[in-house]
């Protein structure tokens, strides 16, 4: 009953290997992973003119300082660079690589407005801002819409070959699920608290905001995000503790109720998910502090359910029939 798959990843997590092998050459690099944060202090300077780029701030956060950590400190990346076999790509890349029957790989727009090195007006890597981080241009993967036909997974993974057709960054999966229109705001309880804003066709940048790209009926829009918290490992920690654990969602809830009032567009609506909306405690308190009506899925995983939405309509569109 399979008839096709979708992949939605890590954002900012990024692997290095062999074109041909297919083989990682260093460990992959995280997103929460902050060794270049004297990098980024260093660049601060050149701040503004990323921003209007990327709609992101300089931060180890996104790829782009971590890519040049990895040329400037392994050699066998520059020697793999100078000898046309090295690759570099967000974690969706790498599983092409590994499950597409043809080896090939490539990444979608959601994921490459993560690195710090993608434009996010003109849609297209922009060789500016591999010059700022001393990145050589043409090493990332090419850039396609989140609905799209990228190739035919390996038979061995379900038994007969199956075309991918979706492939979206974790948080833009979850606001999809939420909904496509302008002004939809999602609040996703993970490993961290994540909240997203579409935006519709035009970029708006908002202090303390990401500008960011997600899908959209047409393609492709714009949305805000803000990183809240990373509450997953806290809130598993007092999952038999009723009284912390309120006390946590408390101190939580008010910085989510900050972030909202900062938002350009009010919220008629509040979409949550994530594992920990599994806690009736935390839906009651999101409504009761912020005072905004609250949705929820049928199932928790909204990441999940937005790439299949996506794969659903890309595969309608692409084949001409229903899945």
């Amino acid at each position: 009953s399979i008839v096709a798959m979708g992949l939605t990843n890590q954002r900012e997590t990024f692997v290095a290997w062999n074109k041909k092998t297919r083989k990682a050459l260093y460990p992959a690099i995280v997103w929460s992973d902050v060794r270049t944060r004297t990098f980024c202090r260093n660049h601060k300077a050149k701040e503004e003119m990323i921003r209007k780029l990327t709609g992101l701030t300089i931060d180890p956060y996104f790829s782009a300082s971590k890519i040049a950590w990895l040329f400037a400190n392994v050699p066998s990346i520059l020697d793999s660079y100078n000898k046309d076999i090295l690759a570099i790509g967000t974690t969706d890349s790498w599983c092409m690589a590994n499950l597409l029957e043809d080896a090939s790989y490539y990444t979608d727009y959601t994921n490459a407005s993560r690195t710090l090195l993608f434009n996010i007006h003109k849609k297209k890597w922009d060789s500016s801002l591999f010059d700022t981080f001393s990145i050589p241009d043409g090493i990332m993967s090419e850039v396609k819409p989140s609905q799209h036909f990228y190739g035919n997974i390996k038979k061995e993974f379900v038994g007969r070959s199956i075309p991918l057709m979706a492939v979206v960054g974790d948080q833009q999966a979850s606001l999809t699920a939420a909904g496509m229109k302008q002004g939809t705001t999602k609040i996703t309880f993970g490993t961290g608290t994540f909240l997203m804003q579409a935006l519709g066709k035009n970029a708006i940048f908002v202090p303390n905001f990401f500008t960011t790209l997600t899908p959209s009926k047409s393609g492709v829009q714009f949305a805000l995000e803000a990183k809240i918290a990373e509450s997953g490992s806290k809130i598993s920690a007092l999952l038999h503790d009723d009284r912390r654990r309120r006390e946590y969602y408390k101190k939580l809830i008010a910085k989510i109720h900050r972030v909202i009032s900062d938002l350009p567009l009010v919220p008629t609506e509040l979409v949550l998910d994530g594992g920990a909306t599994q806690d009736t405690m935390l839906i009651e308190m999101v409504k009761k502090m912020i005072g905004i009506p609250v949705r929820t899925h049928s199932q928790f995983d909204g990441t999940a359910l937005g790439v299949a939405q996506l794969t659903k309509h890309s595969y309608e569109s692409f084949f001409g029939f229903s899945a």
